[in-house]
Order: structure tokens, then C-alpha cells, then sequence
């Protein structure tokens, strides 16, 4: 039990705290009767009811609401769409909103966000158990935000023309104080801390939804009420919070007061029914609480006590978020006492230090110096949520904390996403920290002998926060820098050079990055704009020099569904059913979307050379399109099936995998997984011993699995084999794979057909009217019919294999040396 939890009890337990309300009742009594702000707000218009959402407490909201098929990896062209029938409504009945995400990427509560990241961890470990057991989409309960959904949700409000910030030391406090400051009339958020902080108007965002009747409906939490029903004067409830346990006091530090308070509980944590009014209880029998020594002293025993400090940080804490301290910076402003910097309640500039201080520790001066320039344009660009927020964090403290991703960590056939990423993220750090430009002075002052001091070359170290097995955020990787081969501009250049040669070197710089530096890249007729992050993604994935990743038909899957009609079509992704979900599709989708995380990052720092509007995801990936297209190309037996025989799918799909396998050997696919005998198959499951399904050109030998057969000609069995090896290449499953394709609610079954062995079946000898046929007759019979049987049988084989010449003379030799 702690402070996030107290708004759960709030909504459950209160009577009348929480009340159903209408954001478009509201916006109808607002408007008109709000006093007037000039230049307050000049995001937000004046003459309605503005609302500030907490990005972080709306991610699922936001999202379009729970669905299921989260898992498959972000049905993002239907976030679009929800967001296009949300915003409008809310504007044609006079609301505006603006979102705020948290940009602090967890370092003032880092605590906070390893405890949040691990119980993701949990909750990855039981989707992929349930997965492999059921192949069905998890429960609610499990819920884990898709892969790279809070980028995908700040490019989506972009798009609609919300209005999106970002954070950039304390995420609360920074919200709160924008909400105060630019005059809004609500906030949107679940976490108890803004309760407490007092906003003018404080709406659950779990409860937030758009009915099919055009109503915005959500719960709003009554402030005044909660303080009357827990006896509670409004100005000690910054002391009631503190005492429940935070980011700054954790549970661990209370645990002794709390079990003091409720007895009953003995060794077990008390409940939030137990807790919370026993300590508003303690909290209304103070006589004072003007001194928070004494305070402090009644609660842990002693004001020697080291947790009397952290309780005084977190009451100052939560004091300069409530109203009362902001007028009072409105005072002082107004008389000229301080510049643009809020006063701070006595010992509240200590809270600063303790976020840092609870932050993962980074030596920045360790990292060679960037200009004045470029921080200022990060931290820009990172405040309107125009640039990835790791470039700030690389930049401002020589670290990142990677969330927790939905893979297995014990994955033979995957590797770890983020690590696999790694290379990619080095080049970045060496385009960001000039390594080349380093090394370029370094080199130039061996030259000059006369030189007295030599330039050194940096050691760029970044600190990486990645989950592994034996160090779960215990402590972070020290990753290097590495150059990327070529004269790459500094980073100066590189964002503010206007100079066409420049422009060439952004996207060379990318390019690079990604190993996709090759001539194909740049040419629209094979990659169009809005692909070139699809494409530089997969041909990082096919390049990785230690592990075969992709089969063939899962790299044909990737690049068939994003210029699918049906990947814009929200209809269709709504009926479209998909059976089994299999671990391995979920893991792809992960890592695909990983790597589009990775390649926006690497598109900011090289100067975004690819526009903002071409990276959006739902421009090239849904989840269920792409898992469908993924079952669908394992059973496919050519590119002709693949693409339901439409020859501009055809030409498409060919010139996209030129693009990507453009000057790579033919080893970079991975091979099949060998059948395990321990493992269960549920129906309709897709046997983990594909074989090569696509027919092979002239030439070319393809082997493919099965039970083996014989070769009979006239009666006469005249061959056999076993069965083939399982070479890579596309699959067969068992039982069929449903697929709509044209239109909702409309499906087509592709059914696999059952390899049957080569060969043809014996006839019948029929004799003639008068009598037996002579030997002679008998034998040219046989021959005409040993000849059918072999024209029959190598056209068979040729279909099949691609190897007909050399299989029908083989087969006729047989024939031959049999007859004879």
C-alpha cells in the first residue's frame, strides 16, 4: 500500500467522491462564464474548456481503449482513426486538449520505474505462457503497452494538430505547474499525486471514453468531499500523502509507523482499508503541523532520525505543486522578485537534488563537450515533443533506461532486442558526440611533429539501463561509441547546415546507421519515401553478422503488409480474426517495432532527413495485418499465391526485397526450428518444422520435407525415397488459415494441400474383343504407357521441384533399363 494506490480507494470506498460527469455538459456551463486570461494561454483558445491529459496515465486511453489484439503489435492506423473521431467531437462542442508525456524517461523516479518495468517483466513472462498454451490474445489484466507507444501516440496527436509536450526534470510537477500557469480547467490524469497537488478540476483518465452516441464521459474525483469524509483539514492533506509513502519516502522507510498504526496486521502490509484511515486518523490529532521536525519526530521516534529529512522533501515536495504556493509565485512576479523561476517553499530547493540524487548517477563530464547550439535546439525540440526523447537524455545526462519489451528472454531463435539494437544506438552516439570529427584532430596533430599537445581522442561511454537475466537494473551497461566509416559531418552541420551537400549527408548519415547505405535506398521506384523506415529496418535485421533472424516467408510477410490495401482499412483489422497468435509472429512484431523506435532516434540525430510525417507507423505496419499475412505466407506456395495473383502486388513485393537483400549472400535467412517433442500443439498451430513451400526456379534444387513415396510406371514399382531434408524457406500447416480479403466480414480459406508423393497409379490391362494381344503388342502397349506415366510424372516434377531436365531423364533411364 503507497500514495498510488490512494486514488483507487478514493474512487471505491468514498461515497460521493467519484461522480460520472459529461465533458460535454461541462464544456456547456464553462464556456462563456470562465474568466478571461490575455495571453495566458497561447496553445489553448480562450473561449473554451481546456483540458490538460496526462499522456502517461492515458497510454491505454489513448490508444483507442483495451482490444485484445494489442499483442500482435499496435493496430496503429486504428489509433488514428480513434483520435479523428475523438478530437473533432471534442472541438465541435468547444474543448480543446493538450497532452503532456513524461520526458524524464523515469530518472527522477527511478526507483519507481525499475519497480514498474520488473512487474512488466512478470506480466511479459505470463502473455507468453498463455500464448504457447492457448495461442489466444492475453487478458486485460496483463496489459503491456505495445512496443513504441508512446512515440506512436505523440506522432498520431501531431497529426490531428494536439498539441504535445514533453517533460523535463519532474513530471508531475512540471504538469501541474503548466496547468496552473497556462490557466486550463481541468486535468485528465490517474495519479494520486495530482490529487494532491489540488487542480481546478481533476477527471479520471481510466475512466475516459467516446460513446457511439457522441458523449465523452468520465469520472470526476470531488477534492472537497474527499477531505470531509476523511475529517481532514485541505491543507494537511501534503502531510496525510507523505505519510502513505512515495518516489521521495518510500514504504520501506514507513513500514515500522504504518504496522505501529494498525496492529492488527501483524506481519503482513496493511490494506488500503486499514491504512488510509488510520494514518488520516494520526494525521487530524496533530496539534501542529507547522513544524515538521516535531512532525517528523512523533512519527519515526526520533528528529535524529534520517527519515525526518525525507519526510520534510516530501511534504515541501507536494506543498509546491498546491495551489497557495503558485499564487504566491504569481506575487512575486508581479512585483518583480523573480525572474522566470518559481519560489520554492523553505527546503523545497532540496527536491531537485533528491530527484537527481534518486536518478541512475552518470559522470557527464566525462563526455566530450557539445555546443550551446545544439542543447538548446534539443531541449527545444524535446519540450514540444518534436525530437526522440533519448536525444535529449544522450545529450543532458549520458544515459537511457530501455523499457521492458514483450520478448523471451530465454529465446533460442530471437535474440535480446535491445542488445541486438545496440550497434545501431553506437553509431548514433558517435554521430551525436562527433567521434569522427575527434579522431579526424587527433590524426591531424600526429602529423605535425611540432605539436605540443596532441588532440586525444574521447572515450564515449554511454550508460545503457537494459533488463537482463543476473541484472535485472542493478546496474547499467557502459556501451562505446563507434564511427560509421565514412567523413561524417558533425552534428552541427548535420542540423543546422542548409546546403544541398548537407541534405545528402542526413540521409547518408541515416543510411548508415541503419547499414543500409546502398544505391537501391535512395531510388523511389524500388523504396518510396513512406517506406524508407520500413525497409532500412528489415535490411538491419537481414545484416546482423552473428544470427540469422528472419525465414524467408516472414521477410516477405514484413514488406507485403505495408502497402496492403487492407493496412488502412480499421473495418477490416476489426473483423479480421486471428488464429492461432503464435509466440514467435508477437516476438517479430516486437522486434520490428523496436527497430522503428531505433530508426526514428537515429533519423533526429542525423538531422531528420526523412520528414516527420513519413516515419509514422500506420503508414506501413499494422499488427493483425501483418500476423495474418505472416500465417498466410507459410502456407503460400509462390509469390503468385502470396499476393492472390495481382501482379502490381507481385512487382511491388519483388522490388522491395531487392531493396532490402540488395548486394547480401544468400545465407542471411534463418533456418527452421526442429520439431520439439515435448511441446503441445493446440489446432491449427503452425508446425515448427517448416519446409520450402515456393517453387524454385529453373536450375535451382529445393529440397522439401515429407514422408518420402515411390515411383510406379505400368504396375512396376520403379523407385523410392525417403524423406527429403527440410531446407529454409516457406512452410506448410496443417489445417487452414482464414484471411479476409475482400471486405468486411467476407473471408477466404487458404487451405494447404497435403504433399502427396509423385507418381502415377496402375491401370488396368484391358484385352482385346477376339482373344489376348500378341508379345509384341503387348510389349509396345507397355511402352506407350511407360512413356505417358513418364511425361505425366515429369511434368510433376518440374511444377514441383524446378528441376525437370535432369529429373525426367533420370526417371526415364529407370523406366528404360526396367522395360528391358
Amino acid at each position: 500500500m503507497c500514495l498510488k494506490d490512494l486514488q483507487k480507494y478514493l474512487e471505491a470506498e468514498i461515497d460521493g467522491a467519484s461522480v460520472p460527469v459529461n465533458l460535454i455538459k461541462i464544456a456547456m456551463e464553462t464556456v462563456g462564464s470562465a474568466p478571461f486570461h490575455p495571453g495566458a494561454n497561447a496553445l489553448m483558445p480562450q473561449n473554451e474548456l481546456n483540458i490538460l491529459v496526462d499522456g502517461e496515465s492515458c497510454l491505454d486511453r489513448l490508444y483507442g481503449g483495451f482490444y485484445s489484439d494489442w499483442v500482435c503489435g499496435g493496430q496503429w492506423h486504428r489509433v488514428v482513426r480513434f483520435l479523428c473521431s475523438l478530437v473533432p467531437t471534442m472541438r465541435n462542442n468547444k474543448i480543446s486538449m493538450a497532452c503532456y508525456f513524461d520526458g524524464t524517461d523515469g530518472a527522477s523516479r527511478f526507483e519507481e520505474w525499475k519497480d514498474l518495468q520488473l512487474k512488466r517483466r512478470e506480466n511479459v513472462n505470463l502473455i507468453l505462457r498463455h500464448i504457447i498454451a492457448k495461442g489466444t490474445p492475453p487478458p486485460k489484466i496483463w496489459w503491456v503497452p505495445p512496443t513504441a507507444l508512446r512515440t506512436c501516440l505523440s506522432l498520431a496527436l501531431r497529426h490531428v494538430t494536439v498539441p504535445v509536450l514533453y517533460s523535463i526534470e519532474d513530471h508531475h510537477q512540471e504538469v501541474i505547474g503548466f496547468c496552473r500557469e497556462r490557466h486550463f480547467d481541468a486535468l485528465l490524469a490517474d495519479s494520486a499525486d495530482f490529487a494532491v497537488f489540488d487542480p481546478p478540476r481533476y477527471l479520471s483518465a481510466s475512466n475516459l471514453k467516446l460513446t457511439n452516441r457522441g458523449a465523452i464521459q468520465t469520472k470526476e474525483l470531488l477534492l472537497d468531499v474527499v477531505a470531509r469524509k476523511l475529517n481532514l483539514n485541505p491543507n494537511r492533506l501534503v502531510v496525510f500523502a507523505s505519510l502513505l509513502g512515495n518516489h521521495i519516502l518510500p514504504v520501506s522507510d514507513l513500514k515500522d509507523f504504518h504496522k505501529r498504526l494498525v496492529p492488527e496486521a501483524k506481519d503482513e502490509s496493511p490494506t488500503m482499508k486499514q491504512l488510509i484511515p488510520a494514518v488520516a486518523n494520526f494525521v487530524r490529532d496533530l496539534a501542529s503541523i507547522d513544524s515538521l521536525t516535531l512532525v517528523g519526530a512523533s512519527v519515526f521516534g526520533s528528529s535524529a532520525d534520517p527519515r525526518v529529512a525525507k519526510f520534510q522533501k516530501c511534504v515541501y515536495y507536494y506543498m509546491n505543486g498546491t495551489s497557495d504556493s503558485f499564487r504566491k509565485f504569481q506575487n512575486a512576479v508581479s512585483i518583480g522578485a523573480v525572474g522566470d523561476s518559481r519560489p520554492k517553499a523553505p527546503g523545497q530547493e532540496k527536491v531537485a537534488d533528491k530527484a537527481r540524487a534518486t536518478s541512475p548517477k552518470t559522470d557527464v563530464s566525462s563526455l566530450p563537450p557539445v555546443s550551446k547550439e545544439v542543447i538548446r535546439m534539443a531541449s527545444s525540440r524535446h519540450a514540444r515533443g518534436l525530437m526522440s526523447p533519448y536525444v535529449y537524455h544522450l545529450l543532458t545526462r549520458g544515459e537511457i533506461c530501455l523499457p521492458t519489451l514483450l520478448e523471451d528472454e530465454a529465446s533460442r531463435e530471437l535474440p535480446n532486442i535491445h542488445k541486438f539494437y545496440r550497434p545501431l544506438r553506437q553509431n548514433i552516439y558517435g554521430i551525436l558526440f562527433n567521434l569522427y570529427h575527434h579522431t579526424f584532430l587527433a590524426n591531424q596533430d600526429k602529423e605535425k611533429k611540432d605539436s605540443d599537445e596532441a588532440h586525444q581522442i574521447p572515450d564515449i561511454a554511454i550508460k545503457e539501463w537494459v533488463w537482463c537475466k543476473g541484472n535485472e537494473f542493478k546496474e547499467p551497461d557502459h556501451v562505446r561509441a563507434t564511427s560509421i566509416g565514412w567523413a561524417v559531418p558533425t552534428v552541427n552541420t548535420l542540423w543546422f547546415g542548409t546546403g544541398e551537400d548537407d541534405i545528402k549527408r542526413r540521409m547518408r548519415a541515416y543510411l548508415s546507421c541503419m547499414r543500409s547505405d546502398v544505391q537501391i535506398m535512395l531510388n523511389p521506384a524500388f523504396v518510396p519515401q513512406k517506406l524508407v523506415i520500413l525497409v532500412s529496418v528489415l535490411r538491419y535485421i537481414m545484416t546482423e553478422p552473428h544470427m540469422q533472424v528472419l525465414r524467408p516467408y516472414e521477410l516477405d510477410a514484413f514488406l507485403l503488409s505495408s502497402f496492403l490495401p487492407e493496412i488502412k482499412d480499421t473495418e477490416f483489422t476489426e473483423d479480421l480474426t486471428i488464429s492461432p497468435v503464435t509466440k514467435r509472429g508477437v516476438q517479430l512484431a516486437t522486434l520490428f517495432m523496436e527497430g522503428v523506435e531505433m530508426a526514428i532516434l537515429a533519423n533526429d540525430v542525423a538531422g531528420s532527413p526523412i520528414p516527420w510525417q513519413m516515419v509514422c507507423p500506420w503508414l506501413y505496419f499494422d499488427g493483425k495485418v501483418f500476423q495474418a499475412t505472416l500465417a498466410k505466407a507459410f502456407t503460400s506456395t509462390s509469390y503468385q499465391d502470396l499476393c492472390d495473383y495481382r501482379n502490381d502486388l507481385i512487382l511491388k513485393l519483388e522490388r522491395l526485397r531487392k531493396a532490402v537483400l540488395d548486394g547480401l549472400s544468400n545465407d542471411v535467412f534463418a533456418a527452421p526450428m526442429l520439431p520439439s517433442p515435448r511441446r503441445p500443439m493446440y489446432p491449427h498451430q503452425e508446425p515448427s518444422f517448416p519446409s520450402n513451400g515456393r517453387g524454385a526456379r529453373r536450375g535451382q534444387s529445393v529440397s522439401r520435407g515429407g514422408p518420402g513415396g515411390q515411383l510406379a510406371v505400368g504396375g512396376v514399382v520403379v523407385g523410392s525415397w525417403g524423406p527429403n531434408p527440410v531446407a529454409r524457406g516457406r512452410g506448410r500447416t496443417r489445417g487452414p488459415v482464414s484471411f479476409p480479403t475482400r471486405g468486411r466480414g467476407q473471408s477466404r480459406s487458404v487451405s494447404t494441400r497435403k504433399q502427396k508423393a509423385p507418381g502415377t497409379n496402375p491401370k488396368k490391362q484391358q484385352n482385346g474383343e477376339g482373344g489376348s494381344t500378341s508379345e509384341e503388342q503387348e510389349n509396345e502397349i507397355k511402352t506407350k504407357r511407360a512413356s505417358g506415366s513418364v511425361k505425366k510424372v515429369s511434368s510433376s516434377l518440374d511444377d514441383q521441384f524446378g528441376d525437370a531436365e535432369s529429373t525426367s531423364a533420370a526417371v526415364i533411364k529407370t523406366v528404360l533399363d526396367s522395360e528391358n
